[in-house]
């Protein structure tokens, strides 16, 4: 414990919050997770009434951290050249990270100095530092410098604590609830309020680095009540009911915020982490701004994360019948009571006993992971379940809880502590779901043409770290499409649907699609006009052409960047539908709600398409009830237009789930594609001609007579747009010949013809013969064995001449699958004696003689093949290096 004589003294590990004094008086806050800039809003509270959201004015006081290292490491990273150097520069920055913390946990305790101590205010909510930049203008007023929060922090997060009044001295210890000037180590000018409102949050004063300003030092959390594993103000809990097996959650229902026992489905209750159910926990104390330590004797208010309510209790009429209820309630004239959210916090409803199931003293701390029984002050009651259902048919999730005067044992709840980390992507998605509630129903308002471009930028902004929070990565600047999540993280894609951000994605798209089809139809008119327009300036003056032409590319310029602008916005949207609904079926359930909205959006180049894919993929449910003939032909007429191989890849992805072949769709594609939309296909044929060194040659005639059968070269003639051409040609072309005019043209048609073999496996999958009767004919045995055998051909092709092969000849009839023998049987199941000759009668007794030797003769020279191929490839050296290579080696 701290003595009474340095307890009034501020040091480093102190959790505060700044009061500003003078013209503009309220504590220096932040706008949320979703934006760093910092200010002061008057109205939210004062010393005797602290703001609702008081976390966000909380700073823990950090002692100076060096940056040189990580200073180079990014100035690096802007105009890197040397891979090697980079990588020396990380370790250097990293270590001296790790350098900078072991000083944070070795200074905490030190008492701070007027104009000697050099701090950082960490604002613990974002887990950012106030920072003073000096190259840039603060927003509203342009001679001062700008403050906002930074996540590593730099030289321009150190300041200095020095004296309003004069009573105090330079060397002096700073004294808890000092007014103070927070001086900028290297800035000149102090941290200061402005009086210019933000036009964009009304309420709200912009903090920057100008004119002096009082600000008074408010002691939260002295850094000795910090200590990990006991309760204080400002921890972050869920309330786990340990005989019921479920967590006190706050949630809507019908439209209404309700407090109830949430069971889960998982089959261990307490891996349940909905981010409904996590509650912040204030003990109360005489000076409002003040937390601390929470004893058994101190009383506590727990206010919801997610909506900022307070847990209370007030009388139930509700007359159910509930064994648990009767028995506690006591007299039959005794009323009883439920739990619900309110929102004021000074209220005497929200107070609440904790009372321990051990024996223990009123002095002791509450640790974490205790069992409590909860005791209302205000109706001296307890809290207890009951086996009331919320709603009669939600299915066993959510049953009322209630209060009564007598006291049960088992009526206990676990206080479960959750990571600082948690936390913070809890903020992180109420606040982006706050802001874009905001911001969509403002756009709703005005119209979209009148939504300034900065508005729409910070939307971009906000949707691509939503893409790198569902990541887990750094927002490095680089492009959001191209993040790849190769393992999604469950309990950030339910943050995205239980704060509602699902809901507002699909409200900002609704807003947003009158505009992307008028430009659409804009565009295709447009293109329809150019063959009309003028070529000169005949019926206007030089200067006058040169002015509305200069007019015409300022407003091109505005247009392209609106364009841009919206289109971006509803690209992200539909990538983060794709991340979220990654592996999580409640979202996929969720999301498919919206499908008939998301299939009018396909063809607008937003990416609905490809959502929609990725939603439909090993989604054999969601397939079947979805997908019909108008999603088939918008597919193909999309194809048709662009000729793009993604739209081959949706076809292939509609036709299989799971291993799985969806009969109907495969049909449904094999007519669109097949019988009514062939011509967009790439035709193959086998063509043989003979080589003139094989040709037999007669003295009394000038030309060749006749060939010889020896040497007759086969060749797969590709056709498409009125255009022919060999295979082997074009691939070697695409390899080999970089200078060659058609080399692109080529490398996009084999790539497309790799694309439709996949599809036609696909359409072909399970034996649906409907696409084998249609394809068998012109895609022969022989054409795709003389296709896989070819080493000029890319590896990736060969390899999907090998599923295809499977697909179309292989698995259809009259060949059947063969068991494999069991080795592992019953003795009752093994027959007194079998012979091989036995065996291998059994399992092809269905087949007649001459078909299974017609069968043997068809596919002798493919099983030739593949066994010379395997035993080349076990025989070589670092065989399987060639990724590639090993994509046929698997077929």
């Amino acid at each position: 414990m701290e003595s009474s004589l340095t307890s009034s003294f501020l040091k480093i590990g102190d959790t505060i919050a700044l009061y500003a004094e003078g013209s503009v008086c309220g504590f220096i806050s932040t706008l949320g997770l979703v934006d760093d800039r910092c200010v002061v809003q008057p109205d939210s509270g004062d010393l005797q009434k602290p703001p609702k959201k008081f976390r966000d004015c909380l700073f823990r006081i950090c002692p100076s951290h060096r940056y040189s290292a990580q200073a180079q490491y990014w100035s690096a990273l802007k105009n890197y050249n040397n891979t090697r150097d980079i990588k020396k520069l990380q370790t250097a920055a990293d270590t001296e990270k790790r350098q900078n913390e072991a000083e944070g946990r070795k200074q905490t305790g030190t008492v701070i100095k007027y104009g000697d101590t050099v701090v950082q205010l960490l604002h613990i909510k974002s887990n950012k530092y106030i920072t003073v930049n000096k190259r840039l203008p603060a927003i509203l007023e342009k001679n001062a410098m700008r403050v906002s929060l930074d996540v590593s922090g730099t030289e321009g997060s150190w300041f200095q604590i020095e004296p309003y009044y004069k009573l105090r001295a330079k060397g002096e210890r700073v004294v808890v609830g000092d007014k103070v000037v927070l001086m900028p180590y290297s800035g000149g000018q102090p941290l200061h309020v402005s009086e210019l409102e933000l036009p964009d949050n009304p309420g709200s004063k912009e903090v920057n680095s100008h004119l002096q300003t009082s600000w008074k030092i408010v002691l939260s959390m002295s850094c000795h009540e910090a200590t990990n594993e006991v309760l204080k103000s400002g921890d972050i809990v869920r309330l786990f009911h340990a005989e019921q097996e479920k967590f006190l959650t706050c949630d809507n229902y019908r439209k209404k915020s309700v407090v109830f026992l949430r069971a889960t489905g998982r089959a261990s209750a307490t891996s349940a982490t909905s981010s409904n159910a996590l509650w912040e926990v204030e003990v109360v104390q005489q000076d409002p701004c003040r937390g601390g330590i929470g004893h058994w004797s101190s009383l506590f208010r727990f206010k919801h994360l997610a909506t900022g309510q307070y847990l209370a209790a007030e009388i139930d009429n509700d007359q159910s019948f509930d064994a648990t209820r009767q028995k506690l309630r006591g007299p039959l004239s005794t009323p009883v009571f439920a739990l619900i959210p309110i929102p004021h916090a000074y209220d005497i409803s929200s107070l609440f006993e904790l009372d321990p199931t051990t024996i223990t003293r009123n002095e002791d701390a509450v640790a974490w992971g205790s069992y409590v029984r909860l005791q209302h002050i205000c109706t001296n009651t307890w809290v207890h379940s009951t086996n009331i259902k919320l709603d009669p048919d939600d299915d066993n999730v959510r049953f009322k809880i209630g209060c009564a005067l007598m006291k049960e044992d088992k009526e206990a709840f676990q206080i479960v502590h959750v990571s600082p980390d948690e936390v913070r992507d809890l903020d992180f998605a109420n606040d982006a779901a706050h802001y874009f509630d905001t911001t969509v129903s403002k756009w709703e308002k005005i119209g979209i043409m009148h939504v300034h471009a900065n508005e729409r930028k910070q939307a971009i902004s906000l949707l691509s770290d939503i893409v790198y929070f569902l990541a887990c990565q750094e927002n490095n600047g680089s492009d959001a499409f191209d993040v790849q999540i190769l393992k999604a993280n469950r309990e950030r894609q339910k943050l995205i649907r239980e704060q509602n951000i699902l809901k507002q994605l699909f409200r900002m798209l609704r807003l947003l699609k009158p505009r992307l089809e008028f430009e659409r139809s804009n565009m295709k008119s447009i293109k329809g006009s150019d063959s009309h327009a003028p070529n000169s300036p005949t019926m206007q003056n030089n200067d006058q052409y040169i002015l509305s032409q200069q007019q015409q590319q300022d407003s091109d310029i505005r247009h392209s960047t609106f364009s841009y602008q919206v289109k971006t916005i509803c690209r992200l949207c539909y990538r983060i539908l794709k991340h979220c609904q990654q592996e999580y079926r409640k979202n996929q359930e969720t999301i498919a709600k919206e499908f008939s909205f998301m299939q009018s959006q396909i063809g607008c180049d937003i990416l609905a398409e490809d959502t929609i894919t990725a939603l439909l993929h090993n989604n054999k449910k969601l397939l079947e009830k979805h997908i019909t003939e108008k999603e088939i032909d918008t597919f193909v007429r999309l194809l048709r237009e662009k000729r793009d191989c993604k739209f081959l890849e949706y076809l292939s992805d509609l036709c299989v789930s799971s291993s799985q072949a969806i009969a109907r769709t495969q049909e449904m594609i094999c007519k669109s594609v097949l019988e009514k939309n062939a011509d967009i296909l790439i035709r193959t044929k086998l063509e043989e001609r003979a080589c003139i060194e094989d040709m037999i040659l007669d003295d009394n005639v000038s030309s060749p007579t006749g060939v010889s059968n020896k040497n007759i070269l086969k060749e797969v003639i590709l056709t498409w747009d009125g255009k022919s051409e060999s295979i082997e040609y074009m691939a070697g072309v695409a390899r080999f010949q970089v200078s060659h005019p058609r080399r692109e043209e080529f490398k996009n048609i084999l790539e497309y013809y790799r694309y439709q073999l996949n599809l036609f496996s696909h359409m072909c999958f399970d034996r649906q013969y409907l696409a084998i009767d249609n394809l068998s004919t012109e895609l022969t045995i022989e054409l795709i064995l003389t296709c896989i055998k070819s080493e000029n051909l890319p590896a990736d092709l060969r390899a999907a001449f090998c599923a295809l092969m499977i697909h179309i000849h292989v698995n259809r009839d009259p060949q059947e699958e063969v068991t494999r023998i069991k080795y592992a049987r019953l003795w009752n199941q093994v027959k007194p004696t079998i012979s091989l000759y036995e065996y291998d009668q059994t399992i092809n007794g269905s087949l007649e003689p001459t078909d299974k030797n017609e069968n043997k003769l068809k596919f002798e020279s493919t099983m030739k093949f593949v066994e010379d191929y395997l035993n080349t490839v076990v025989e070589q050296p670092n065989s399987f290096a060639d990724r590639e290579q090993n994509k046929l080696t698997h077929e």
